[in-house]
């Protein structure tokens, strides 16, 4: 017979960004008692510099959820609190890291949501590393926290295809919706008492997903049209590949490059100086060679301290001028 699963276990859930909103929804969804949610306090964001909740946050305000948001995780007051919720289960998507007293304090543990298929794609950025190595599969895992990053016992997993048109920004959303789904499985799964939880794989040889920095999203245009076609895909929407571009020889610092399609748009063969552009058709943009003499499409770009415009509509603001990225 089925163990039933207990749903007044009391859950204490952490996350900031909209990708831990569907998680959490999800097991407020499936009847769970959410005894507090944690977030990060609110920061000044955009332009204006005004306060901005992060999204987890906001949806936990909605539901009407018990909302914790310390500067300071290790903080007397806030531990005292969490430990007086009496806590079964710790869920953790896309959080800051925890302090031991932390993650070990709910009866079961806590759990983590990793937008790899570990042990593959341990650290900050795996979707964006999946997507630029040229990975034709991505997925999520749950895992118990423990001192490591990202190297807990698994629980459980699932897989999606990444396709050739997959940006960062949308395999995060299919993810997202993936993930969440997870969650509740792997709740349920620990409640009942049926999940057991395996040590990871060895990670040796494996990639890894370490946090991006402003040298690492700059295209390299000696590079092939595809692995350059993987990178901006890859850093898209964000932290966004960027490249210096030269305009009748002048030239131009940090110019953010947005979405890519080197199969609909792009020639090989093509002649020239790795890096020089070429106007294609009406309204279809740039195409900029690369190292293998293929070309790969640039829809739209930024130039710095100005507002994100179409390839098209960039064009129409330098009619004539040359320009070839650096």
């Amino acid at each position: 017979m089925v163990a039933q699963c207990d749903k007044r276990a009391r859950i204490v859930y952490m996350g900031n960004p909209e990708f831990a909103v569907a998680p959490l929804q999800a097991l407020r969804g499936a009847g769970y008692d959410i005894a507090a949610v944690v977030s990060s306090p609110a920061r000044p964001a955009g332009r204006g510099r005004k306060l901005r909740e992060p999204e987890v946050a906001q949806c936990a305000r909605e539901m009407g959820a018990l909302l914790l948001q310390p500067e300071n995780l290790g903080e007397e007051s806030f531990i005292a609190l969490l430990r007086s919720l009496d806590l079964d289960l710790g869920v953790v998507v896309a959080f800051r890291m925890l302090p031991r007293v932390v993650w070990s304090m709910p009866r079961l543990g806590t759990i983590n949501l990793h937008t790899s298929l570990l042990p593959a794609y341990r650290g900050a950025a795996p979707v964006n590393w999946a997507i630029m190595n040229g990975e034709k599969e991505s997925g999520v895992t749950t895992f118990l926290l423990d001192e490591g990053m990202d190297s807990g016992k698994i629980l459980m997993r699932a897989g999606t295809a990444i396709t050739e048109q997959d940006t960062s920004g949308t395999l995060h959303a299919r993810l997202s919706v993936l993930g969440a789904k997870l969650v509740v499985e792997t709740v349920e799964g620990l409640l009942q008492g049926g999940l057991q939880p395996y040590v990871q794989p060895a990670a040796e040889g494996l990639p890894s997903a370490p946090k991006l920095f402003k040298a690492d999203c700059r295209v390299d245009w000696a590079r092939s049209a595809a692995e350059v076609d993987r990178k901006i895909r890859g850093l898209s929407p964000l932290p966004t590949a960027w490249s210096d571009m030269e305009m009748d020889g002048v030239r131009v610092e940090y110019v953010k490059l947005h979405f890519s399609s080197r199969g609909r748009m792009c020639r090989e063969g093509a002649a020239g100086e790795t890096g020089s552009v070429r106007i294609m058709g009406k309204g279809e943009g740039i195409a900029v060679l690369c190292g293998d003499g293929a070309e790969v499409s640039i829809e739209s770009l930024q130039l710095p301290g100005r507002k994100q415009l179409t390839a098209a509509d960039f064009l129409r603001g330098c009619g004539g001028t040359t320009l070839r990225f650096v």
